[in-house]
């Protein structure tokens, strides 16, 4: 079993070369999951899903002195999560409207929902064999990707990359999201929510590799990226739950009406709070992210320091 590398800056450690070792670990480790015989297909996915987005976010960062392979292997990475995403939804539904049910208990009738439940149950379970056989399927692609990215990254050489780049890398993702927000404010849809998610919690994983390191009031920046990737997550949950409801057949989908009406209610609610998260975390400027970065970097290096004197 591959030990887990920290995702974060070593003390003194040249950036490039941490986040080399960090990659090259994370994708050791998700060829390794996706062999887990002991693990369901689902848990499989999961876990592939999960060091897919960290390996884009690393790979994001060291796209100005490694094009080539930023271009390939983000592209694989992302077509490999492409595949496994469909698999998601159906653990969604059933988590979702049973968060729904606990948060209106109070003033439903005991198992109001509970027959919509079962139905929902019934149709995740409904050819299950054909998708787990299709989630098998991804997941063999996934893992033939994984193995050549691993090759890939094995030649690769990011001791270049310096802490002036990896700040300015790091404020470039940071107006990306900055820029997703700002075309959520102008449509509202839940496409849009969807983007700017994925390009919070980039900056999130960003800001993740220098937390020993990253300024005090930034401890309430990365907060506030957290709880807005999990606020537009909620909201991502909730729109997933509501379009499947507005597909069910109202004859043979007990409550249906009263479960849509309680979702979408929720659904505004999580759009409020996704809407007001996201702009609390990228208040910011990109310049004030930079200069974070660089000043972490600059205070990781003096560790290192200290440590070898």
């Amino acid at each position: 079993m591959d030990e887990k590398l920290a995702y974060r800056l070593a003390p003194g450690e040249a950036p490039g070369t941490r986040l080399l070792a960090v990659a090259r670990n994370l994708c050791a480790r998700l060829i390794e999951a996706l062999g887990e015989t002991g693990a369901s297909p689902e848990e499989r996915a999961y876990e592939a899903r999960k060091k897919l987005k960290r390996l884009r976010a690393l790979l994001a960062l060291v796209r100005e002195i490694d094009p080539e392979l930023f271009d390939q292997e983000n592209r694989r990475c992302r077509d490999a999560g492409r595949t496994l995403a469909p698999y998601r939804d159906a653990q969604t539904l059933t988590r979702t409207l049973d968060d729904v049910s606990s948060s209106f208990a109070e003033g439903l009738a005991p198992d109001a929902l509970a027959g919509l439940r079962k139905l929902l149950v019934a149709g995740r379970d409904k050819g299950r064999e054909e998708t787990l056989a299709g989630l098998g399927a991804a997941l063999d692609g996934v893992l033939a990707n994984a193995h050549i990215t691993a090759g890939a990254l094995a030649d690769a050489d990011w001791s270049d990359l310096d802490a002036a780049e990896l700040a300015t890398s790091m404020s470039r993702g940071y107006k990306r999201a900055r820029k997703a927000r700002a075309r959520l404010d102008r449509h509202g849809d839940t496409e849009t929510a969807h983007e700017l998610r994925k390009a919070i919690k980039r900056h999130w994983l960003a800001v993740r590799l220098l937390r020993p390191f990253w300024p005090d009031d930034g401890k309430r920046h990365e907060r506030a990226v957290r709880e807005a990737v999990d606020a537009l997550g909620a909201m991502q949950d909730h729109d997933v739950l509501a379009r499947a409801l507005a597909g069910q057949d109202p004859a043979s989908a007990p409550n249906r009406g009263l479960a849509l009406a309680l979702v979408e209610y929720r659904l505004r609610s999580a759009r409020g709070l996704g809407h007001m998260a996201a702009r609390l975390c990228l208040e910011a400027k990109p310049g004030q992210i930079r200069r974070a970065a660089e000043a972490s970097l600059e205070k990781n290096a003096a560790r290192g320091e200290q440590e070898a004197g």
